[in-house]
């Protein structure tokens, strides 16, 4: 249903702050968070006609269960990223967001490869990514979203993002890999008495936004 009253756009909110909150919070500072947040819902409300509606949605934290299809969703997504972006500007031209990986993240996101040594690993690994190839997986893995949603939240085709997330996946996978060749106390052939004798940790398994 459109967005004609308050009560819909408190609606809104209530079911997408803490994802919009989330999706901020990974690209910018922390005491920027509050104020992002706060200007995208403004835009928002401003442009409350152009916000895309689709029944089914629930409350925060249900697109993990639906798969990530709230478009409207997906839309504050973009007006958070133009957002950032444009103040991004103010010091460098940029015209792709880099993420940080919480370190609560490093459980969340999969491990395409297999072997991974440890959650450092993985940062380590999501670290050494592009900025776009962080953007265009966050999107995907973080966020949740299908590939035409994030499509929209990036302004290029479903086939431009499904190929920058084919290669950013084959880029974290050899990041991930070269990871664990450096520190072979961790792979499972390794000497005795060599390196830490901990279990090799495997993060859990899954199929990078005016």
């Amino acid at each position: 249903m459109p967005i004609t009253s308050p009560a819909a756009f408190e609606d809104l909110y209530g079911r997408t702050v803490v994802d919009v909150t989330a999706y901020v919070r990974r690209r910018t500072h922390p005491v920027q968070v509050e104020d992002v947040v706060a200007e995208v819902y403004t835009t928002a409300w401003r442009r409350r006609d152009d916000i895309p509606t689709s029944g089914g949605v629930g409350p925060p934290g249900a697109h993990a269960a639906t798969g990530g299809d709230d478009p409207a969703r997906a839309w504050l997504f973009g007006v958070a990223r133009n957002h950032l972006l444009a103040a991004s500007r103010g010091h460098r031209r940029r015209d792709r967001l880099e993420i940080r990986l919480a370190p609560e993240s490093a459980t969340t996101v999969p491990d395409p490869a297999t072997g991974v040594g440890d959650r450092d690993d993985l940062r380590r690994a999501w670290a050494g990514l592009a900025p776009g190839e962080q953007e265009v997986l966050s999107l995907h893995l973080l966020e949740e979203l299908d590939g035409a949603a994030a499509a929209r939240v990036l302004g290029c085709s479903r086939a431009a993002y499904s190929m920058r997330l084919s290669r950013a996946r084959r880029h974290l996978t050899r990041n991930l890999t070269r990871g664990t060749d450096e520190h072979p106390a961790r792979r499972s052939d390794a000497p005795a008495g060599h390196g830490s004798s901990e279990p090799t940790a495997h993060p859990s398994t899954s199929a990078t936004p005016s």
